[in-house]
């Protein structure tokens, strides 16, 4: 009874739920999980920012158990349907890392402001996945590339670089930021490989 209870227990079978719910009308497992991702990134955006303009305990409670309950799905959708590769470990360890991060104060570890620029800039690749799939010669496939590049390195490289530096300079204890730095790295390196193609 206690696991049910459990808020981030909760909110990963939420995530399952909404995976089932986009299954019914995508038919197709993995741009349902790709629907249930962008749903993750709006509820975390407007989570986040809403923290940001307005701190408060509870908000940044459910912001947490919002995350980790999709990040716990994400996890489980990768270990159950996907085959492992260094790209699924990368993304399995991008999720517990920030997990890790989301366990302390924001005031000193900006997890807030982490979450809401690194869902923000993910918003364009779940419709470039979405038309990969569904559309790979239209038109509007062309313009998400575009504006994938532009959103997710005009954020991860100024925004996130700045962030990160911030947190090394002021955050109280170096351990949490070992855990969570990979990953800004690892945004950096899509970065890259973003603007090559």
């Amino acid at each position: 009874m206690f696991l049910f209870l459990n808020p981030y227990f909760s909110y990963f079978l939420k995530f399952n739920i909404f995976e089932w719910a986009f299954y019914a009308v995508l038919k197709d497992r993995k741009l349902a999980r790709n629907a249930s991702c962008l749903t993750h990134a709006t509820g975390a955006i407007v989570l986040n920012g809403a923290h940001i303009i307005w701190p408060n305990t509870a908000l940044f409670a459910l912001s947490k158990h919002w995350s980790t309950g999709y990040f716990l799905y994400d996890i489980y959708f990768t270990l159950m349907y996907e085959k492992m590769n260094k790209v699924r470990l990368a993304y399995i360890y991008h999720h517990l890392a920030t997990c890790f991060i989301l366990r302390y104060p924001p005031a000193f570890y900006f997890a807030d402001q982490m979450l809401f620029w690194g869902e923000l800039s993910n918003i364009p690749s779940y419709f470039v996945y979405h038309y990969l799939h569904v559309a790979p010669a239209s038109q509007k496939l062309q313009r998400w590339k575009k504006g994938q590049k532009i959103v997710y390195g005009g954020i991860r490289v100024p925004i996130l670089t700045w962030l990160t530096m911030t947190l090394w300079y002021k955050a109280p204890s170096k351990l949490p930021l070992l855990f969570v730095t990979p990953v800004y790295f690892m945004g950096l390196a899509w970065t890259m490989q973003l603007l090559k193609k």
